[in-house]
């Protein structure tokens, strides 16, 4: 459970009708080869909020399924979700902190 309101943490499974009615921002972390939620799904879901002018992030792990077990992954979600958090709950310009 995320300690951030309304939040959902990396790894927990969200449904379209668990984004709530007003989300703020979307980040969705897949696996390519996840067999039981197909990333294509995840995809569509932030692309209503996307068309909704909602800020999305998208990460997709292309040698993973549902879950993310190799510590190449693990490590840039982390940073990936780092970054997501600095830039949509504190507010910093994070595309000038990477450069």
């Amino acid at each position: 459970m995320s300690a951030i309101p309304n939040a959902r943490v990396p790894g927990e499974d969200c449904t379209a009708e668990q984004l709530g009615e007003d989300p703020e921002t979307g980040f969705a972390v897949v696996g390519k080869n996840d067999p039981r939620v197909p990333w294509t799904e995840s995809r569509q879901m932030l692309d209503k909020l996307k068309g909704n002018g909602i800020p999305t992030w998208f990460l997709m792990a292309n040698d993973e399924g549902h879950g993310y077990a190799k510590k190449k992954n693990q490590d840039f979600l982390f940073y990936a979700t780092v970054m997501f958090v600095r830039q949509f709950l504190l507010g910093e310009n994070v595309s000038a902190a990477a450069k």
